[in-house]
């Protein structure tokens, strides 16, 4: 679980300084910033940002909008930032993953309602793919305010808490999050995951015990329940037909 990695695009310095305040002050503290395309595209491809905030006019051969179609095949989500929201933008920025659009000068309510909606919509998309069949290893959470990425194996395990969801990492930092647990695991790969329990979704390769007669196994060093139900998962995983 980490920390977004935001990009600002903006030629104005005194503007993008303020963005950064806002963010900080929203509790984003991970962000990048360049002001021309050239800059724009090497951040992008070494830099991997989850989400970049970019103006309509910047410095550099390429327009905003030309890097924005550049690295569409990326799936990075782009906020367009411009003084003037004209209609026109819509059609223009087709072909670039578009999630919204940011009148100057932003307001920090507008930021985190624009943000906010940005990341949802992320997270619908990024579901929409993996049901296509074109996964990602990610999805967001959302925890006092601010999104945080969760990267497939930083999880150590999910636990199931009434209509809520608990993330444990592997560094044993916890998120709680409003998803039933089957949908936690329908965005999991299975290969790397495995149910063991109606409450309970495990990460297969940091198992340290198993004990089927007992009914429960040990993942660094937390001992969770087996149900009957999902004890021969257990035993297919330790190659076994027996407690």
């Amino acid at each position: 679980m980490s920390e977004l990695r935001i990009l600002i695009v903006e030629d104005d310095l005194s503007f993008a300084l303020e963005l950064e305040i806002l963010l900080h002050e929203l509790g984003y503290s991970c962000y990048s910033r360049t002001d021309n395309s050239a800059e724009a595209l090497d951040q992008i491809y070494s830099l991997k940002p989850d989400i970049i905030f970019m103006d309509i006019n910047i410095g550099g051969r390429l327009s905003g909008i030309d890097v924005g179609k550049a690295i569409a095949h990326l799936n990075i989500p782009i906020l367009y930032m411009t003084a003037i929201i004209d209609p026109a933008y819509e059609e223009k920025t087709r072909g670039s993953l578009t999630f919204g659009y940011l009148r100057k000068p932003v307001e920090k309510h507008t930021l985190t309602a624009t943000l906010n909606d940005a990341l949802t919509r992320v997270s619908s998309f990024i579901r929409e793919k993996n049901q296509t069949g074109e996964s990602q290893d990610y999805f967001f959470v959302k925890k006092n305010e601010v999104f945080h990425k969760v990267t497939f194996l930083d999880i150590l395990f999910a636990e199931s808490v009434e209509n809520y969801c608990r993330i444990v990492s592997i560094s044993d930092k916890s998120f709680m999050i409003r998803m039933p647990i089957q949908e936690i695991l329908d965005k999991l790969p299975s290969n790397c995951f495995l149910q063991i329990h109606r409450r309970f979704i495990v990460r297969k390769d940091l198992i340290q015990q198993v004990n089927l007669k007992s009914g429960f196994i040990v993942v660094n060093n937390h001992e969770l329940p087996v149900s009957k139900s999902h004890k021969a998962k257990i035993r297919e995983l330790l190659g076994r037909d027996d407690d």
